[in-house]
């Protein structure tokens, strides 16, 4: 929905939970979830806070949904490492989930030394925290880094999903590694995402056309059922490059 309607949604989700008597720590994770996913991450940061002041309980998932809030925009980091020392504290910061949702937290800053900090003080690590410190990598342009630690995951046995693959692409395509890309490719087709996953097409048509081989390109393009406007303005950028 656009920007007025998402405005309503979440007015009457105000509204809804101003009317529980005591709401429960669901609850208020709910509507603080709610806050973060829909664009007004500030008040879902400070529902958090009126949490906190009133010294209500909390649990993983409140960690969660008020760490997504304090990503993308960078004046919120204080917050973000605020939150990561109240659940230092608490003793969750070992619990793979928040653990996950820190590292996404800072990796989405640009604060990747600290991201990469926390993921290896994990004693177990998923593709979920995996992928959060290699799409940190790859957004803000450190594609060697994200390379590095895509093989770091794979020997140590965790198998990538599909949104480790297509931030692994985008890191190809950074660093112009065709032959990574390639391997990458390859990984993609022997797991069955190329047939289903649309992002990931995408992602190979960009990763070749900036690698400049725009033939695997083309043919990666001719092969998508439906092209997206993100992959023909892929091609089209290779092409025009």
């Amino acid at each position: 929905c656009g920007l007025q309607g998402r405005s309503r949604l979440l007015e009457c989700c105000r509204q809804v939970f101003y009317k529980i008597p005591n709401p429960t720590v669901y609850s208020w994770n709910a509507v603080t979830q709610a806050h973060a996913k829909l664009g007004e991450e500030d008040t879902a940061i400070s529902f958090y806070r009126l949490m906190h002041e009133k010294g209500l309980e909390t649990d993983r998932c409140t960690y969660c949904c008020v760490l997504q809030a304090c990503r993308h925009t960078f004046h919120r980091h204080h917050w973000g490492v605020l939150i990561h020392g109240q659940i230092a504290i608490v003793g969750m910061e070992s619990d793979l989930r928040v653990a996950s949702a820190i590292v996404d937290m800072y990796a989405k800053n640009g604060m990747l030394e600290k991201a990469q900090e926390v993921l290896d003080q994990l004693a177990t690590k998923d593709v979920v925290s995996w992928s959060a410190l290699i799409s940190g990598f790859a957004q803000h342009g450190q594609g060697d880094e994200a390379l590095s630690c895509f093989a770091r995951m794979q020997n140590e046995g965790v198998s990538p999903n599909a949104i480790t693959l297509a931030c692994t692409l985008k890191a190809c395509g950074k660093v112009a590694s065709i032959s990574k890309g390639k391997q990458v490719h390859v990984e993609i087709v022997s797991m069955g995402f190329l047939e289903k996953d649309i992002v990931l097409g995408t992602a190979l048509v960009d990763m070749y056309a900036n690698c400049g081989s725009l033939m695997n390109a083309q043919t990666v393009f001719d092969g998508l059922a439906i092209p997206n406007v993100v992959a023909w303005s892929a091609i089209i950028s290779g092409y025009a490059q």
